[in-house]
């Protein structure tokens, strides 16, 4: 990933297999919080992790309804509220987003959307929300 695709609290995957949230940008690094394991005891970690070890997490339904994206019409196209109404997103997972016209395709995507939209952070509860 480059360093003008991110902002602070975006969910990224590191070395494709991790998920973790961005907690400080650097010029070829980011620190990222993350759940890792150290001699068999899973702890919340941070790291300095290089650019390209990171990776965009594909927007799904599993992450769609973390956010609280509420599923309104199933037939033919799968579509989502955000529970306050402020935008819908239509998805057959090739994510676009309905009337905005944007392709997204990854949770960060979404996530800097949303920011631009309403100026608050799309955000979960917390890391123990990031499970396979």
């Amino acid at each position: 990933m480059k360093e003008n695709e991110l902002r602070v609290g975006n969910l990224v995957l590191i070395d494709s297999d991790i998920w973790g949230a961005v907690s400080e940008i650097r010029s070829n690094h980011a620190k990222v919080l993350y759940k890792g394991e150290v001699n068999g005891e899973v702890s919340e970690r941070i790291s300095l992790i290089e650019f390209i070890r990171l990776s965009p997490i594909p927007l799904t339904e599993e992450w769609l309804l973390k956010f609280e994206f509420i599923k309104t019409y199933e037939n033919p196209f799968i579509e989502y509220e955000w529970s306050l109404g402020e935008f819908q997103i239509s998805n057959e997972f090739e994510s676009y987003l309905g009337k905005y016209g944007d392709v997204i395709k990854s949770v960060h995507q979404l996530q800097n959307l949303y920011f631009a939209l309403t100026g608050e952070e799309l955000k979960i509860n917390s890391l123990n929300n990031l499970h396979h």
